[in-house]
């Protein structure tokens, strides 16, 4: 169904017009650790780059956490079995498509940053939450919390991208940050697993969270 649905959205675009802004001349060769260098230094030599994508990767850490806490939520902490795993998952994507229902009403908004943060903040509230009521009806609202909060932080995020960086750098600064995410995701899972084994499933849902 994703496939299907990226596929369509390639199909509308093809009747996409727009003036296209200048852009610099392709260089002609590649260089990757040049481009990846560049495009560290242009995340941290700007101010509001740099705390956008610093917030970005604290969520995107929360959310290899989540692919963790899911599982054991489901299992040890509702005792809901593993069907209770997907259920909970479900809760998640049904939230996204509201948020992403939702998030459409940003367009032209100059309060981006605003919803950005707003966004980050409740990616990782539900899940501090969801121990401290530890019942299935809460734990799916909650989920659904995060889901919605998801697609808060995707446009902001990559719009103001857009906004803040130059052009000439642009591509670079997306590459790099997809590494990081990638990176941030696997440290998530990595330290919430081992949190909840030196610790408990609430205490590292509350700290992470």
């Amino acid at each position: 169904v994703a496939a299907g649905a990226s596929l369509a959205a390639a199909a509308l675009l093809l009747r996409l017009r727009y003036d296209a802004p200048p852009r610099p001349p392709a260089p002609r060769g590649v260089h990757l650790m040049a481009d990846v260098a560049e495009g560290v230094r242009t995340m941290v030599r700007n101010r509001d780059l740099a705390l956008l994508n610093g917030l970005d990767f604290a969520q995107t850490f929360t959310r290899g956490a989540l692919t963790v806490f899911v599982v054991v939520v489901a299992l040890d902490l509702l005792r809901i079995g593993e069907p209770g795993v997907g259920t909970l998952t479900a809760a998640v994507g049904a939230g996204a498509v509201i948020g992403s229902l939702a998030a459409s009403l940003l367009v032209g908004s100059r309060r981006l940053a605003r919803w950005f943060g707003i966004g980050i903040a409740l990616w990782g509230l539900p899940i501090a939450l969801i121990p401290l009521f530890p019942r299935e009806a809460s734990a799916l609202i909650l989920l659904a919390c995060v889901g919605f909060a998801n697609a808060l932080v995707d446009v902001g995020l990559y719009t103001l991208m857009a906004r803040l960086a130059p052009d000439a750098v642009l591509a670079r600064l997306f590459g790099l940050q997809e590494s990081l995410i990638s990176l941030t995701v696997g440290l998530g899972a990595v330290l919430a697993s081992l949190l909840i084994d030196l610790t408990s499933v609430p205490v590292a849902m509350v700290a992470i969270g």
